[in-house]
């Protein structure tokens, strides 16, 4: 078995939420991202008076968080908002894929990360001020939560 000794660079990366036409503006302006993290708890296992311990049956996912520019007419900011308040008025609750496209130094896919049934949770503060000397953009952040984390080959 051979080591690939090539080291992932952070900054390349590109986002699908629900593939290619459902959200283009989140798709466009997803400028960062935070892997989620994954935890496995442990169950105590106690044999004969000694201490033991086996992994439990499940695993917990972080929340995706993810970091967007923010447009102009803050559309992109108004379309995660109406997706969130729909899935507060209804049964159904709208859910999509999200796949992470990890990209290496030459913008060629080296791995896909699909993380299933994802739905936005919250959506971070917009922070502005007049009184900044240089100009700069809007970002805000969102969390999703999703039911599985999956490597795709």
């Amino acid at each position: 078995m051979s080591v690939d000794n090539n080291l992932l660079p952070t900054n390349g990366f590109k986002v699908l939420i629900g593939g290619t036409t459902e959200y283009p503006r989140l798709n466009t302006f997803a400028i960062g991202l935070t892997l989620p993290g994954i935890s496995n708890a442990d169950v105590s296992t106690s044999y004969r008076n000694e201490p033991g311990f086996t992994p439990s049956e499940t695993l917990n996912y972080d929340a995706l968080s993810m970091r967007f520019m923010c447009d102009e007419k803050m559309e992109l900011y108004d379309e995660l908002y109406g997706w969130m308040k729909a899935n507060t008025r209804t049964t159904t609750h709208q859910t999509d894929d999200i796949t992470i496209n990890l990209l290496t130094s030459h913008n060629n896919i080296t791995r896909e990360i699909r993380c299933t049934d994802a739905f936005p949770t919250s959506i971070g503060s917009v922070d502005f001020d007049a009184q900044g000397a240089d100009i700069s953009f809007a970002t805000f952040d969102v969390s999703f939560r999703f039911d599985e984390f999956i490597f795709l080959d």
